[in-house]
């Protein structure tokens, strides 16, 4: 990741154009027009061979030909023509290079590897091929197809041209302005992570809307991702992941979804995922005009108790907090409401409330040291004028800004067609919504954003020193398994390998025959029995060919399983292998709660820990979350409360709470031993009994 030369991309003191036809509505002619019709100040050159001028601007035949060398280039030329363009512009001068062309189908990636090459040759930095531009409104450049966006405080990094000129279009209709536009196309050169770097540190841009459609390098991602985080709020939409779940053979194929995972690495990077492009407007809206806030209460303030109330569920769902009142606001909304009227939170104006009673109600909120943010709601009547009762909002909270810094954000849903509302509102920085549910949504990106960046900066609970893994002793089973050419570890290998992280695991003993199942079957079984399983490995899933069975009441029953399990197999998978079998001390529901733990490995982000309900039902439940390893005490509290099935270790209906400590604790190992040896590809602990503390 370097931010090197990117000053000339968003800074230019001149700009050249590198193709380009007379042709009506040809590429290069709308680059030049745009370029032309943003007001940039400094020169903008034409290099076009083949044309003499376009548009009235004289062409020159090569760029030294230029009266002042451009330190950006802008390249529309045919693809076969790109690399000996860019390495030209280097040669007069030039430091960044903007490649408008799409790479050919068949030599695609020969193509950017070329253009790449070209410019890092001349030690300059280039934006895609294959982008629709960029845009650095504060210096008046339009050096893309798009519409020209306003200057503002917000950073737009692309990786789809459409979204990019459609949040162009939305945002210039709601007066909200960008301090850099940037659509990276294939990113043969300056990628998302450089960018991020850029506008992390850029003095005019107070928040970054990001668009992803996949992940290349996710380190490199995750590092930039965090440090930009760390600054300021960086909103990202994600397109669906092409592959839909985490590679895995086991359990995990069906309950590790790929889209989770991603949730889970841009939650640790401190990044606020939104749902659609409708959300990313929303927060945009907000980020645009608001600053930061520093807690969840909300004041509701609405002239429809209906309407409060669904603001209100909105808020709780996202989880915010409805602001309690004390007793001075009380008294003081007592004497402001009438009659039918609420000073409880929402507060109901009732359906006549003017600009008087707005102003009053949301002076008082306001005041109040309970209240965090206020959200205002206003319902169209003919009683109950939209736009003087915006006005009245405005004037509220400039109010409010004098009294207090940072000042309370007020945030308002007008849900009328009258557009004046809108403008008004607007221009004092007050966010404007359609919705109460999409008001307090909005206001609910910024709670998220300073919950992120308080998890960025917290320090981690400690690891108990009591946790001490033998590394060398792991890795001896694992490189045991794979000098034999072994896809999966063999029952020994796997207890040495939680044996060497201090993870629970029943006793069992490995065994060859039937016969020896059932020799070591007495000493094994429990008050609930004995558990057999048969082990191949040609055969990862054992119910393929019924090869678990749980309670077998006595040694005989033990040896007869084992003697139904093999001719199982050998009718339904008769290549298969057979190394012998396992058994273990049944243990029953009862006995604690069943929980599911495992590690599958994710196409981008590598291995991910997935924790939650567990048992034979566990792929119905579906109740799993996903975190990144390594974890941590915090973190891994944290993928417990994200469950149902974590959440009821507490307990239940009469059941016991379960030993919540050392469920985190396991988490903590087994996601330690994924870190510590990569070659582990997967691991389902089904089920993991959470039994009452000792």
């Amino acid at each position: 990741m370097t931010v090197r030369n990117l000053d000339a991309v968003f800074s230019p003191r001149s700009v050249a154009l590198a193709g380009g036809s007379p042709r009506e509505g040809s590429v290069g002619r709308v680059f030049l027009g745009n370029l032309r019709a943003s007001g940039f100040k400094g020169p903008i050159g034409l290099v076009n061979p083949d044309h003499a001028s376009i548009d009235g601007v004289e062409a020159a035949r090569a760029f030294a030909d230029l009266e002042t060398p451009p330190d950006l280039v802008v390249v529309t030329a045919p693809a076969p023509a790109v690399p000996e363009i860019v390495e030209a512009a280097g040669a007069a001068g030039a430091r960044a290079a903007v490649v408008v062309t799409l790479a050919p189908g068949a030599g695609a990636a020969s193509f950017r590897e070329a253009a790449a090459g070209a410019a890092r040759k001349r030690g300059m930095r280039l934006v895609g091929p294959g982008c629709l531009g960029v845009q650095s409104p504060h210096a008046r450049l339009n050096a893309s197809s798009a519409p020209a966006a306003r200057a503002g405080e917000l950073a737009l990094l692309s990786q789809s041209n459409g979204v990019m000129t459609s949040i162009i279009e939305w945002a210039n209709a709601r007066t909200i302005g960008f301090s850099g536009v940037v659509s990276f196309g294939d990113m043969a050169d300056v990628d998302v992570d450089d960018l991020l770097d850029h506008f992390a540190t850029d003095r005019r841009t107070r928040a970054i809307l990001l668009y992803l459609d996949e992940i290349s390098d996710a380190p490199r991602f995750m590092s930039a991702a965090r440090a930009a985080a760390r600054i300021k709020p960086v909103v990202l939409v994600k397109a669906a992941p092409r592959e839909t779940v985490a590679r895995g053979l086991g359990v995990q194929a069906s309950l590790v979804d790929a889209d989770a995972v991603a949730d889970a690495a841009f939650r640790r990077s401190g990044l606020l995922r939104v749902a659609d492009l409708s959300e990313l407007f929303e927060a945009a809206a907000t980020l645009a005009h608001v600053a930061p806030l520093t807690g969840k209460r909300v004041a509701i303030v609405s002239n429809s108790d209906g309407l409060g109330r669904l603001a209100l569920s909105r808020l709780l769902a996202r989880g915010g907090t409805a602001a309690k009142f004390g007793e001075a606001t009380a008294r003081t909304l007592g004497e402001t409401l009438p009659r039918d009227g609420s000073a409880e939170n929402p507060i109901d104006l009732c359906g006549d409330a003017g600009p008087d009673r707005y102003g009053a109600a949301l002076d008082a909120a306001l005041a109040d040291e309970s209240v965090d943010a206020a959200l205002v709601v206003h319902a169209p009547s003919a009683i109950s004028p939209a736009a003087p009762c915006a006005e009245a909002v405005t004037q509220a909270a400039a109010r409010a800004r004098k009294r207090r810094y940072p000042p309370k954000p007020v945030f308002a849903a007008f849900l009328g067609a009258d557009p004046a509302p809108r403008r008004i509102l607007e221009a004092a920085h007050v966010p404007f919504f359609r919705t109460p549910e999409a008001a307090a949504q909005g206001l609910m990106h910024l709670v998220a954003h300073v919950e992120a960046q308080a998890a960025l900066l917290a320090a981690p609970p400690s690891t108990p020193t009591s946790f001490a893994p033998d590394v060398a002793r792991a890795r001896v089973a694992v490189e045991a398994a794979l000098s034999k050419g072994r896809d999966w570890l063999s029952p020994t290998d796997v207890a040495e390998a939680l044996g060497a992280y201090d993870a629970p695991s029943l006793p069992q003993a490995f065994v060859a025959t039937p016969a020896d199942a059932a020799a070591v079957a007495q000493a094994l079984m429990g008050p609930r029995g004995a558990v057999l399983k048969i082990v191949s490995p040609d055969i990862p899933r054992r119910a393929l060919v019924g090869g678990v069975r749980i309670g077998l009441e006595s040694p005989t029953a033990v040896e007869e399983t084992a003697r139904a399990m093999l001719a199982r197999v050998a009718e339904r998978m008769p290549q298969a292998r057979i190394d012998g079998f396992v058994v273990q001390p049944n243990v029953k529901p009862d006995d604690g709660q069943e929980l599911y733990l495992g590690v599958a490995d994710d196409p981008v982000f590598g291995p991910v820990v997935a924790f939650g309900a567990g048992g034979g039902d566990a792929v119905l439940r579906h109740d799993v979350s996903v975190e990144l390893p390594p974890l941590h005490l915090g973190l891994a509290n944290d993928l417990i409360d994200r469950t149902v099935a974590g959440r009821l270790l507490g307990g239940y209906d009469g059941r016991p709470a379960a030993d919540r400590e050392a469920v985190a604790l396991t988490l903590l190992k087994i996601a330690q031993l994924a870190v510590d040896l990569p070659e582990i590809r997967e691991i389902s602990i089904n089920p993991l009994v959470a039994t009452p503390a000792a």
